[in-house]
């Protein structure tokens, strides 16, 4: 909900995948959830909005997890992070994620500081061997926390305990098991709003 020119950040990452086609969200919500719920009620833009409310925190996997009772298709869906913008373009993303035959896709983009964010380290054909080993340097692909998932592994995600972290936990072991996983690497930049340079660089960013 932190202010970005008069809108909270969330409409201006909402509106951005309204653009490119979202047919329905779902919001993971917990602490103070209820001003998210009241700010947006069951529509935006026109797109129905449906709420995952944590009672306790069930860590990023868990939300995962806590979300997939939601979903109204069989359809691969987009799995984004709501204090981060990473403009990649879904529905180029899902067609990655068809074209490989993937469990999972990663949108990857070159870190612009070292020792900041995760490395993910790919084979020839993109498909994930390495994920969070270690820290990404400067211009080294590393994990923009957007995501395209197939409901494939859906049963998989809802057998483990909770709370978990889909980034620490989820995603090595899906790798470990032999998923398909693969990564595409993007040329878009990555804002987290949380880290106070990139919340004001985001004043200036153009959402569209």
């Amino acid at each position: 909900m932190a202010d970005i020119r008069g809108e909270p950040f969330l409409a201006h990452l909402m509106r951005y995948h309204v653009h490119r086609g979202a047919g329905h969200f779902i919001l993971s919500v917990g602490y103070l959830g209820t001003q998210i719920s009241n700010f947006f009620g069951n529509f935006f833009e026109g797109v129905p909005i449906s709420y995952a409310v944590e009672k306790m925190p069930l860590g990023t996997g868990g939300a995962v997890i806590k979300s997939v009772s939601h979903l109204k298709s069989s359809e691969p869906f987009l799995l984004i992070n709501g204090d981060t913008f990473f403009p990649v373009n879904s529905p180029n993303l899902k067609e990655f994620h068809l074209g490989t035959n993937a469990d999972l896709s990663l949108a990857l983009f070159h870190a612009t500081e070292p020792s900041r964010f995760g490395a993910v380290d790919c084979d020839k054909r993109g498909r994930v061997i390495g994920f969070n080993s270690g820290n990404a340097k400067l211009g080294q692909p590393a994990n923009g926390g957007v995501y395209m998932l197939s409901p494939n592994i859906l049963p998989n995600l809802t057998a483990v305990d909770i709370p978990i972290s889909f980034e620490e936990t989820i995603i090595p072991a899906l790798i470990a098991s032999g998923y398909r996983v693969y990564a595409k690497t993007q040329s878009a930049s990555f804002i987290d709003i949380g880290v106070p340079a990139d919340y004001a660089t985001a004043q200036n960013v153009i959402f569209n």
